[in-house]
This record gives C-alpha cells, sequence and structure tokens, in this order.
C-alpha cells in the first residue's frame, strides 16, 4: 500500500502541474484510496478551453503498462512536456472530465490489481 501511496502522490503533482500549465485556478483535489483502487477528482476554473485535454484523457484511457510503471513512477512530476502525459497513460486505468462552462472537472482512476 505504501507504493501505491507513493504513485498516487506522483499521480496528483502531475495532474495538478496539467492544470496550472493550462491556467485553471481555485482548484481542489479529492483522493481516495480504497482496497481495490486510487481515485483522483480534480476541479478548477478554466477561463478557456484547454487545448489537449482530449488527449490527455484518452492517453489515460489507453492500455495501462505495468511493466514499466516502477520505472515510469520515478518520471513523472519531474517536468511538463507532452510525454509526460504518455506516462501518465501507462500508469492509469481510466479517466474521464466534465467541462460545464469555466468548471472543470477530471476523474483519474487506477486500480491497484491488474
Amino acid at each position: 500500500m505504501d507504493r501505491e501511496k507513493y504513485k498516487a502522490r506522483k499521480l496528483v503533482d502531475e495532474l495538478i502541474g496539467y492544470f496550472l500549465v493550462h491556467g485553471v485556478q481555485k482548484i481542489t483535489v479529492d483522493l481516495s484510496m480504497d482496497e481495490e483502487k486510487t481515485t483522483i477528482v480534480l476541479n478548477g476554473h478554466a477561463n478557456k478551453r484547454i487545448h489537449d485535454i482530449d488527449e490527455l484523457v484518452e492517453l489515460m484511457n489507453a492500455h495501462r503498462r505495468p511493466e514499466l510503471e516502477d520505472y515510469y513512477e520515478h518520471l513523472v512530476g519531474n517536468s511538463y512536456n507532452s510525454y509526460e502525459l504518455d506516462l501518465l497513460g501507462a500508469m492509469v486505468d481510466k479517466a474521464n472530465y466534465k467541462c460545464d462552462g469555466e468548471n472543470l472537472w477530471l476523474k483519474v482512476t487506477r486500480y491497484f490489481e491488474f
């Protein structure tokens, strides 16, 4: 479980960084962990449409790569670029978002057993 907490922390850091780079303000984070999964929900105020959020969610819904996670978890959160989005996709099982006016909501789920 400690390893999963570390990964959750790295994912939250990366997702907050993504929101900040795109000018999202008033960010709130809800992180929950149970026996099966980690769920991260971010809410924020976005003045404009984030141009690559569809790509981000698509990458996070792509096939998870557990064989590379030990390597990737050390790279996530070190800098922000498009490569980091690929890393997120390799560590997350599913993601979705909703944009309601200027309110942005992003939910990410990572299951412990793959």
